[in-house]
């Protein structure tokens, strides 16, 4: 099996992919790369791991709102599942490029999670659960995620030819997200039911499913760094890169943007819209509804313009979240958020490998996690702390707007001048690039 990623160049004046000889037709769906044995068993795995996950992340909601009747005690808990990120995802990165079995970490990752999940589910069924042992346990999980997240990412090429690498980092998304839109509205039917404690119980027993699946496939040899990684050096890459930069930059917008139906949730049924707060899960299924429609949508070039494109569509989708006047079309809203959502994520993690190039994957995707997973403590914490100064409104839109900022942004480049518009895409490329272009246009 082959797992190189050739770097694609852009075209001249442009940075516009072209998909190399030999790759499949741009419109073609992502789910061709379930086509390949090792990556329907991952797929599967994943799927069902990342079921669990949201389940106990809608029952951390519930149940943190429950416990406080606030907003911002939602957002801290959000915040420790995903702080660690921030802290220690420079060494996460570190280990997917130094590790010499990667799929043995994950292997022990889900299993620490799973002793983590059932430990709350024992919590919470003794009766001894509050808001601080909820808090400890979301970090401890998002402890393992950091470490866990680099590798995963780095380890999905290496389970399909190289011609569907593409259609299989959508579908690495896509399996996130199917989770996210079904298991919001059962982890309510099962926190109704019989209790946060199974939700817990059952995320536990997901993660030992992963840790199975990782124990049956077998990923190919995957290239490794030349020299030894070292824990700056995606930073230093972001830094002489700027499309790197700009596509970093675009996936925390769209982190932001969709923090605020997990954040706010519970409090806009509520107090917003006058229902019950376990509507709440609606929002985050509405969501994981409309990643998983965006997988049928036709695979197309990929540049960073369209990528632009996309992340814009997430901030408008999410504008009409927080300001809609009903709660139907806050849900409706949520799916056309997710449809956004899932190109996003797919355009701005294919473009990373390919400026990044095989021999840097963990370095640029540990900094991805970053931009995606490290931004949301921060987003989570600052959405709860706006929406308790001023409105759960006003605190939603917020946070649609750089989104919707990048879009316009890209949307308007056509519309420059053409020295300005050379101008843009010249701070959107490496200074190698930039030299080489300058050259060929002199030539």
């Amino acid at each position: 099996m082959s797992t190189t990623l050739d770097p694609v160049r852009p075209v001249a004046g442009g940075n516009d992919v072209v998909a190399p000889a030999g790759h499949p037709p741009a419109t073609s769906s992502s789910w061709r790369a379930l086509r390949h044995s090792d990556f329907r068993w991952y797929f599967a795995g994943t799927v069902c791991s990342n079921f669990g996950t949201w389940l106990q992340n809608t029952a951390q909601m519930l149940l943190a709102y429950r416990l406080t009747g606030s907003v911002m005690a939602v957002g801290l808990v959000t915040c420790a599942q995903f702080s660690s990120v921030l802290v220690l995802g420079p060494w996460a990165g570190m280990l997917a490029d130094r590790a010499k079995d990667r799929r043995l970490l994950l292997i022990w990752t889900q299993f620490g999670s799973a002793v983590v999940a059932g430990g709350l589910a024992a919590a919470h069924m003794l009766g001894w659960m509050d808001q601080r042992l909820l808090i400890a346990g979301a970090l401890l999980i998002g402890l393992s995620y950091t470490f866990s997240l680099p590798m995963f990412n780095a380890i999905v090429p290496s389970l399909v030819p190289e011609e569907d690498t593409k259609a299989a980092m959508a579908m690495n998304t896509v399996s996130y997200n199917i989770g996210r839109a079904v298991a919001p509205v059962i982890g309510v039917g099962v926190v109704m039911a019989i209790g946060f404690g199974w939700a817990f119980l059952l995320n536990a027993f997901s993660f030992v499913v992963l840790a199975t699946v990782l124990i049956i496939i077998r990923p190919g040899t995957a290239q490794r760094p030349a020299g030894p990684s070292r824990l700056w050096d995606g930073f230093r890459l972001a830094r002489d890169d700027r499309g790197i930069l700009l596509l970093l930059v675009m996936v925390c917008a769209a982190t932001v943007a969709t923090d605020p139906p997990t954040v706010l949730g519970p409090a806009l049924a509520q107090k917003v819209f006058g229902e019950a707060d376990t509507w709440a899960g609606c929002f985050v299924a509405a969501l994981g509804t409309g990643n998983v429609l965006g997988a049928f949508l036709p695979t197309r070039t990929i540049s960073l313009r369209r990528a632009g494109w996309y992340v814009g569509s997430l901030g408008a989708a999410m504008l009409w979240f927080a300001l809609s006047p009903w709660l139907w079309m806050s849900i409706v809203a949520g799916v056309f958020g997710g449809i956004a959502a899932l190109l996003t994520g797919a355009a701005t993690q294919t473009l990373l490998l390919e400026r990044a190039g095989p021999r840097r994957v963990g370095q640029v995707m540990a900094v991805w996690a970053i931009a995606f997973a490290g931004s949301r403590p921060i987003a989570s914490v600052l959405d709860g702390a706006l929406a308790g100064a001023t409105s759960i409104r006003l605190a939603g839109a917020a946070f649609a707007m750089p989104a919707l900022l990048l879009g316009l942004a890209a949307a308007c480049v056509p519309l420059l001048p053409v020295r300005a518009e050379v101008v843009v895409r010249r701070l959107c490329t490496t200074s190698k690039e930039a030299i080489a272009t300058s050259n060929s246009n002199a030539t």
